[in-house]
């Protein structure tokens, strides 16, 4: 008996949801298999993607792609660091199939944003200078790791290649020259790479003044745990002392940089003044001078008091005179002044009371004598005194 058979033609099964092939900060490619049963029904005509932001379960989805009987697909145009849905439908002849349950999946870091635009931090310096720059608006999905800061080199016209620093925001560069202007530029670096960098600064001055390299020399007491970690750590140990010799010269803490801890010896900057310091740096360099000398000076009453060498001290590399500071000071020659002034005042309050006593003493007497003569020439006429 002949035997009859019939197709029956179906839509498909809903796919599978895709699965992420690749990812970038705007694009996403998706793949995917074929529906469930497709190998042996209809053949799949073609794919329709739908996307829309996750988040927002109400929102419908918005068809961005529709392609042929294929296997993957990029999505484009997406924002970086955001998370999406993807849905994947399947058609036949026949029609489409359900939606296939979504995909949530973030598209990738991108590079930050621009940077706020360097500008000069704290005082500057005849050959430093420290800037700050803000962050980006936009870290690009990703911690920032650093920046990339460029100086513009006043000899040749051109940036310098860039110099890497760490994500706080500052920056500071040494070895400059005095006196003259120098541009910054700056760019904000995660882990998918640097950023766009920032317009030139404005010029950023380093001072026209010649500074002053000072180095010290302490007596380390066994007694007591102070020189030079005894106080807490080395940053400690010289951010006090900064502050020690800031208060001696009354300058701003940032005029003073600590360089060199030694054994027992100390080496600092004394910085060029600027718009908040208009102490120059000979006087500022002088008066430290004479607070070495001066055991009743702010200095020996601070962090390193009873432990300052007053008989070693560096200017520049060379001995200060600090016979010479002594001498201002006052050393021998004026006790001796001193001891004049005593005897001075010793010869004001005792010697000359002593002749106004007796010049009156001599006055009374002579007085008398002159009463008594009259006296006698008186009543011897009379023959009183007979």
């Amino acid at each position: 008996m002949p035997v009859q058979g019939m197709n029956v033609s179906v839509r498909p099964e809903a796919p599978r949801p895709p699965y992420v092939a690749g990812v970038t900060a705007t694009t996403m490619t998706l793949a995917w298999v074929p529906p469930p049963g497709s190998e042996y029904l209809e053949m799949i005509k073609s794919y329709k993607i739908g996307q829309r932001a996750s988040g927002d379960s109400s929102a419908p989805y918005k068809t961005v792609a529709t392609v042929g009987n294929v296997l993957s697909h990029t999505v484009t145009g997406l924002s970086f660091g955001t998370q999406y849905q993807f849905t994947l439908t399947a058609s036949t002849a026949v029609g489409p199939s359900n939606m296939s349950v979504p995909l949530v999946a973030f598209t990738g870091a991108d590079v930050p944003s621009v940077p706020g635009i360097p500008k000069l931090y704290g005082v500057a310096s005849s050959h430093e200078l420290e800037i700050y720059y803000d962050p980006p608006s936009s870290d690009g999905n990703s911690p920032i790791t650093g920046y990339l800061v460029q100086i513009l080199d006043p000899n040749t016209g051109q940036y310098s290649a860039g110099s890497g620093y760490d994500a706080s925001g500052r920056a500071k560069f040494y070895g400059l020259m005095k006196g003259v202007p120098y541009y910054f530029k700056v760019s904000a670096v995660n882990i998918v790479g640097k950023g766009p960098s920032t317009k030139a600064s404005e010029p950023i001055m380093t001072a026209d003044e010649a500074e002053a390299n000072v180095t010290m020399r302490f007596y380390e007491n066994k007694a007591v745990r102070m020189f030079p970690l005894g106080i807490g750590t080395m940053e400690d140990f010289q951010d006090l002392l900064s502050l020690d010799i800031a208060r001696a010269l009354a300058i701003p803490k940032a005029r003073v940089n600590i360089t060199r801890v030694t054994g027992v010896y100390i080496s600092f900057w004394i910085r060029s003044m600027s718009e908040t310091s208009k102490k120059p740096v000979t006087v500022a360099r002088e008066e430290f001078v004479m607070n070495v000398v001066d055991k009743t000076s702010i200095l020996h009453g601070g962090t390193m008091s009873w432990q300052t060498d007053t008989h070693f001290l560096l200017l520049n590399g060379a001995p200060a005179d600090l016979a010479a500071a002594r001498a201002r000071l006052g050393g021998p020659g004026k006790r001796l002044e001193a001891g004049i002034a005593v005897l001075s005042g010793i010869c004001v309050f005792m010697i000359v009371p002593a002749i106004i006593a007796g010049k009156t003493f001599y006055a009374i007497r002579a007085r008398g004598s002159t009463l008594e003569e009259a006296y006698k020439t008186k009543y011897s006429d009379k023959g009183i005194l007979q």
